[in-house]
C-alpha cells in the first residue's frame, strides 16, 4: 500500500492507498483519545504509551451517529513507534465470531 500524511495544527488526514481502493481518514486528538472520522463512521481510540511505542485501542464506533453495541464492535488495535526519519506502524483489526479481518504494516518516511 502507499500511505500519505498531512499534518495540521488540529488535525491530520490519512490517506492509504490499497490495490482496489483509497480509504482517507481525519484523525483529532481529544483530551486522551484519538477521534478519526471517514464518512459515516466515527472511531475513538483510547491512547496509551506501552513499552516505548504508541498504542491506540477502539473504544467506541458509530455509524450514521448510531453506538455499535460492544458485542458487535470490531478489535482495532494500531502501533507505532518512530525512528530516525520513519514512522513504523502496525494496525490488526478483528470482528467478533470471525476473526482478523485486516491489517497492514509498514512505515511513512517523514521529509525533513
Amino acid at each position: 500500500i502507499r500511505f500519505e500524511l498531512e499534518a495540521r495544527a488540529n488535525d491530520e488526514t490519512w490517506t492509504r492507498h490499497f490495490p482496489s481502493r483509497t480509504m482517507r481518514s481525519r484523525l483529532q486528538l481529544q483530551a486522551s483519545q484519538v477521534l478519526e472520522s471517514f464518512g459515516p463512521v466515527r472511531l475513538a481510540f483510547e491512547v496509551h504509551e506501552v513499552q516505548g511505542r504508541f498504542e491506540m485501542r477502539l473504544r467506541r464506533l458509530q455509524l450514521l451517529g448510531i453506538p455499535c453495541p460492544r458485542w458487535l464492535m470490531p478489535q482495532i488495535v494500531a502501533h507505532e513507534t518512530g525512528q530516525g526519519d520513519q514512522l513504523h506502524f502496525h494496525v490488526e483489526a478483528a470482528l467478533p465470531g470471525l476473526g482478523r479481518v485486516a491489517g497492514y504494516r509498514g512505515h511513512l518516511v517523514i521529509p525533513p
